[in-house]
Protein backbone atom coordinates (compact mmCIF):
# COMPACT_ATOMS: atom_id res chain seq x y z
CA UNK A 1 0.00 0.00 0.00
CA UNK A 2 1.38 3.37 -0.84
CA UNK A 3 1.65 5.88 1.77
CA UNK A 4 1.11 10.06 0.75
CA UNK A 5 4.49 11.71 1.44
CA UNK A 6 3.72 15.07 2.27
CA UNK A 7 5.86 17.84 0.53
CA UNK A 8 7.13 21.40 1.78
CA UNK A 9 4.12 23.36 1.17
CA UNK A 10 2.14 20.96 3.74
CA UNK A 11 5.28 21.14 6.01
CA UNK A 12 5.14 24.60 5.68
CA UNK A 13 0.98 25.25 6.45
CA UNK A 14 1.42 22.49 9.65
CA UNK A 15 3.69 25.27 10.84
CA UNK A 16 1.79 28.21 10.46
CA UNK A 17 -1.14 26.86 12.04
CA UNK A 18 1.23 25.67 15.33
CA UNK A 19 2.97 29.23 14.86
CA UNK A 20 -0.67 31.06 14.94
CA UNK A 21 -1.93 28.60 17.82
CA UNK A 22 1.28 29.73 19.79
CA UNK A 23 0.75 33.50 19.33
CA UNK A 24 -2.63 33.17 20.38
CA UNK A 25 -1.88 31.17 23.70
CA UNK A 26 1.10 33.81 24.45
CA UNK A 27 -0.84 36.96 23.61
CA UNK A 28 -3.74 35.16 25.96
CA UNK A 29 -1.20 34.85 28.68
CA UNK A 30 0.42 37.92 28.02
CA UNK A 31 -3.05 39.71 28.66
CA UNK A 32 -3.71 37.01 31.88
CA UNK A 33 -0.77 38.20 33.19
CA UNK A 34 -0.77 42.01 32.97
CA UNK A 35 -4.28 42.13 34.40
CA UNK A 36 -3.46 39.79 36.98
CA UNK A 37 -0.36 42.52 37.73
CA UNK A 38 -2.36 45.74 37.55
CA UNK A 39 -5.05 43.84 40.13
CA UNK A 40 -2.73 43.49 42.57
CA UNK A 41 -2.14 46.43 45.14
CA UNK A 42 0.89 48.56 45.17
CA UNK A 43 3.45 47.29 48.04
CA UNK A 44 6.26 50.14 49.21
CA UNK A 45 9.84 48.75 50.52
CA UNK A 46 11.31 51.07 53.28
CA UNK A 47 14.78 50.62 54.10
CA UNK A 48 17.30 51.91 57.11
CA UNK A 49 21.14 51.22 57.21
CA UNK A 50 23.18 50.76 60.28
CA UNK A 51 26.88 50.84 60.51
CA UNK A 52 28.59 48.81 62.09
CA UNK A 53 31.73 50.66 64.64
CA UNK A 54 34.78 48.83 64.55
CA UNK A 55 35.96 48.18 68.78
CA UNK A 56 38.10 50.43 70.18
CA UNK A 57 40.31 48.19 72.26
CA UNK A 58 42.82 46.19 69.77
CA UNK A 59 41.99 42.80 69.26
CA UNK A 60 45.22 41.55 69.57
CA UNK A 61 44.92 41.82 73.47
CA UNK A 62 41.40 39.77 73.45
CA UNK A 63 41.24 36.31 73.84
CA UNK A 64 39.19 34.75 71.00
CA UNK A 65 36.39 33.88 73.46
CA UNK A 66 35.21 37.45 74.14
CA UNK A 67 35.91 38.14 70.40
CA UNK A 68 32.55 38.21 68.47
CA UNK A 69 32.42 38.41 64.62
CA UNK A 70 29.47 40.98 63.00
CA UNK A 71 27.74 38.61 61.05
CA UNK A 72 27.44 36.80 64.11
CA UNK A 73 26.22 39.30 66.38
CA UNK A 74 23.94 40.42 63.56
CA UNK A 75 22.22 36.94 63.64
CA UNK A 76 21.70 37.35 67.50
CA UNK A 77 20.18 40.49 67.22
CA UNK A 78 17.64 38.73 64.59
CA UNK A 79 16.75 35.52 67.15
CA UNK A 80 16.14 38.06 69.87
CA UNK A 81 14.24 40.66 67.86
CA UNK A 82 12.35 38.33 64.93
CA UNK A 83 10.24 37.13 67.98
CA UNK A 84 6.88 36.21 67.66
CA UNK A 85 6.18 38.32 70.68
CA UNK A 86 7.72 41.27 69.03
CA UNK A 87 6.36 41.62 65.93
CA UNK A 88 2.78 40.82 66.80
CA UNK A 89 3.58 44.26 69.36
CA UNK A 90 4.38 45.96 65.98
CA UNK A 91 1.50 44.49 64.30
CA UNK A 92 -0.65 45.93 67.15
CA UNK A 93 1.14 49.17 67.50
CA UNK A 94 1.44 49.90 63.80
CA UNK A 95 -2.18 48.52 62.74
CA UNK A 96 -0.79 46.11 59.99
CA UNK A 97 -2.96 43.75 58.15
CA UNK A 98 -6.13 45.05 59.68
CA UNK A 99 -8.97 43.28 57.69
CA UNK A 100 -6.60 39.81 58.26
CA UNK A 101 -7.04 40.50 61.78
CA UNK A 102 -10.72 40.10 61.94
CA UNK A 103 -10.20 35.75 60.85
CA UNK A 104 -6.68 35.33 60.83
CA UNK A 105 -4.61 34.66 64.46
CA UNK A 106 -1.93 37.29 65.05
CA UNK A 107 0.21 34.42 65.44
CA UNK A 108 0.07 33.34 61.78
CA UNK A 109 -0.18 36.89 60.71
CA UNK A 110 2.86 37.71 62.57
CA UNK A 111 4.92 34.89 60.40
CA UNK A 112 3.45 37.18 57.19
CA UNK A 113 4.89 40.56 58.49
CA UNK A 114 8.70 38.34 58.99
CA UNK A 115 8.09 37.57 56.04
CA UNK A 116 8.09 41.29 54.68
CA UNK A 117 10.64 42.07 56.55
CA UNK A 118 14.69 41.58 55.07
CA UNK A 119 17.73 42.19 57.30
CA UNK A 120 21.17 41.79 55.23
CA UNK A 121 24.66 42.61 55.98
CA UNK A 122 26.66 45.01 53.83
CA UNK A 123 30.34 43.68 53.49
CA UNK A 124 33.18 45.07 51.88
CA UNK A 125 36.87 43.45 50.57
CA UNK A 126 39.52 43.75 53.46
CA UNK A 127 43.03 41.55 54.19
CA UNK A 128 43.14 39.52 56.82
CA UNK A 129 46.01 39.58 59.51
CA UNK A 130 47.62 36.52 57.92
CA UNK A 131 47.72 38.97 54.02
CA UNK A 132 44.47 36.95 52.59
CA UNK A 133 41.70 38.36 51.01
CA UNK A 134 38.18 38.17 53.55
CA UNK A 135 34.97 39.70 53.21
CA UNK A 136 34.04 42.07 56.31
CA UNK A 137 30.94 43.12 57.66
CA UNK A 138 30.58 46.96 58.08
CA UNK A 139 27.13 47.48 58.41
CA UNK A 140 23.68 45.84 57.78
CA UNK A 141 20.63 47.00 55.94
CA UNK A 142 16.50 46.22 57.64
CA UNK A 143 13.46 46.92 55.32
CA UNK A 144 9.99 46.27 55.54
CA UNK A 145 7.24 45.71 52.96
CA UNK A 146 3.86 47.02 53.25
CA UNK A 147 0.65 48.57 50.80
CA UNK A 148 1.14 51.97 52.33
CA UNK A 149 4.24 53.34 52.37
CA UNK A 150 3.73 55.80 55.55
CA UNK A 151 2.94 52.64 57.54
CA UNK A 152 6.44 50.68 55.76
CA UNK A 153 9.03 53.33 57.21
CA UNK A 154 7.21 53.44 60.30
CA UNK A 155 8.01 49.76 60.85
CA UNK A 156 11.31 50.31 59.28
CA UNK A 157 12.38 52.87 61.65
CA UNK A 158 10.84 51.08 64.54
CA UNK A 159 13.02 47.84 63.77
CA UNK A 160 16.25 50.59 63.63
CA UNK A 161 15.27 51.34 66.98
CA UNK A 162 14.96 48.12 67.91
CA UNK A 163 17.86 46.58 66.60
CA UNK A 164 20.07 49.73 67.87
CA UNK A 165 18.65 49.14 71.50
CA UNK A 166 19.21 45.32 71.49
CA UNK A 167 22.97 45.93 70.02
CA UNK A 168 23.49 48.48 73.27
CA UNK A 169 22.58 46.03 75.57
CA UNK A 170 24.91 43.71 74.23
CA UNK A 171 27.98 46.25 73.64
CA UNK A 172 27.53 47.06 76.94
CA UNK A 173 27.59 43.19 78.40
CA UNK A 174 30.72 42.80 76.09
CA UNK A 175 32.61 45.59 77.55
CA UNK A 176 31.98 44.43 80.74
CA UNK A 177 33.39 41.08 79.78
CA UNK A 178 36.16 42.74 78.37
CA UNK A 179 36.34 44.77 81.44
CA UNK A 180 36.50 41.81 83.96
CA UNK A 181 38.99 39.93 81.40
CA UNK A 182 41.57 42.67 81.66
CA UNK A 183 41.31 43.33 85.13
CA UNK A 184 42.12 39.31 85.61
CA UNK A 185 45.20 40.25 83.13
CA UNK A 186 45.89 43.46 85.20
CA UNK A 187 46.13 40.85 88.13
CA UNK A 188 47.78 37.99 86.87
CA UNK A 189 50.67 40.49 85.34
CA UNK A 190 50.97 42.24 88.73
CA UNK A 191 51.45 38.82 89.84
CA UNK A 192 54.28 37.66 87.97
CA UNK A 193 56.00 41.33 88.41
CA UNK A 194 55.68 40.76 92.15
CA UNK A 195 57.03 37.62 91.88
CA UNK A 196 60.15 38.22 89.44
CA UNK A 197 60.77 41.49 91.53
CA UNK A 198 60.95 39.34 94.98
CA UNK A 199 63.36 36.61 93.11
CA UNK A 200 65.47 39.80 92.28
CA UNK A 201 66.10 40.56 95.71
CA UNK A 202 66.72 37.11 96.92
CA UNK A 203 68.99 37.61 93.98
Amino acid sequence: MAQEVKGFIDHFNGFKRHLKLAAVTFAAITVLGIAFAYSLPDVYKAEGYILIEEPQIPSEILRSTITSYAAQQLTILSEKILTIPNIISLIEEYDLYPEERKSTPLELLAITARGAILVEPATRASVSESGLPTTRVVGFTISFEDEDPATAKAVTDALVELYLSENLKSRSALTKDTSSFLQEEVKQLEAEISTLEKNMAKF
